[in-house]
């Protein structure tokens, strides 16, 4: 739910660190314009307008004013038609949460399951330069010299995905979206 209207088809994407809303949804609910932010993809940096969200709101969990970046959404529609918006790290990181792959369902709150755990960063940095609103983890290789990594999880990928160093334009700019 956006400012008690609603509800929209978001998409959870651990790997986004802004919550990103469709144009036309940011007209239907006469969202206030407050500035740009600078959007980065894997083949591009560009900077969109950037919204006030009065108040989102997942199930009975939600956060107060949040910015969210305006854009088009045209790749993430052709995978998941209908979809208005993309939940990213700046709401998600307000909350513990559980994706139950299973049971199809995303719990906020509630009971720790039991299992393992994985320790995770959300500030790292990429070529010298800070970034925040990542979920990173500490990967290590095995048969590999050297084999140690910091990996992104990134629910909004279909496979693991691997970068090298240098990966055209994006390489000379820290990972923020």
């Amino acid at each position: 739910m956006l400012n008690d209207a609603g509800p929209f088809n978001f998409l959870l994407d651990t790997g986004a660190t802004h919550t990103v809303i469709d144009p036309s949804l940011a007209q239907q609910l006469q969202l206030p314009f407050i500035g740009k932010a600078s959007l980065t993809t894997v083949s591009e940096v560009r900077e969109d307008q950037l919204v006030r969200l009065k108040v989102l709101r997942v199930g009975g969990s939600e956060v107060s004013e949040l910015g969210a970046v305006i854009d088009r959404l045209d790749q993430v529609k052709l995978k998941a038609p209908g979809i208005r918006g993309v939940l990213g790290e700046d709401f998600l990181s307000n909350f513990d949460f559980l994706i139950d792959y299973k049971e199809r369902t995303l719990r906020f709150g509630g009971n720790v399951p039991t299992g393992d755990r994985c320790r995770f960063e959300t500030i790292g940095s990429y070529h010298g330069a800070l970034t925040t609103n990542r979920l990173l983890l500490d990967a290590e290789f095995m048969d590999v010299s050297n084999g140690k990594a910091q990996l992104q999880l990134d629910t909004g990928a279909k496979m693991p995905e691997l970068f090298p160093e240098r990966f055209g334009s994006v390489s000379r700019q820290p990972w923020e979206a």
